[in-house]
């Protein structure tokens, strides 16, 4: 397993490979208060939306979690727990072309 922390404000994503070719996008929908909205959007146009408070988490799959750390700002920090196969990118470096894709 490893660890990833990542900041991220409303509106935006990362992208994960969870499996070869299989891709699934978790967009930070809302940030305030002591919680947070997530959306995770699958390649087939399915979603899955839940509400996560600060010390919380939301399971993705059977080994992969991402916790919301904690909120300052209006930014959010979350941590995510995942195998070392599945690939991890903030969708923003893919849209430039930083990260290999």
């Amino acid at each position: 397993m490893s660890n990833l922390v990542l900041t991220r404000n409303a509106g935006k994503s990362v992208r994960m490979e969870m499996l070869p070719g299989v891709f699934v996008t978790l967009i930070v929908a809302y940030v305030g208060g002591d919680q947070v909205k997530l959306e995770l959007v699958g390649q087939d146009g399915s979603c899955l939306s839940k509400r996560v408070n600060v010390g919380a988490f939301m399971e993705i799959g059977p080994d992969v979690k991402v916790h919301l750390k904690s909120i300052n700002f209006r930014v959010a920090r979350l941590l995510f727990e995942a195998p070392l196969n599945v690939k991890i990118a903030r969708t923003e470096l893919l849209n430039r072309g930083a990260v290999a894709k």
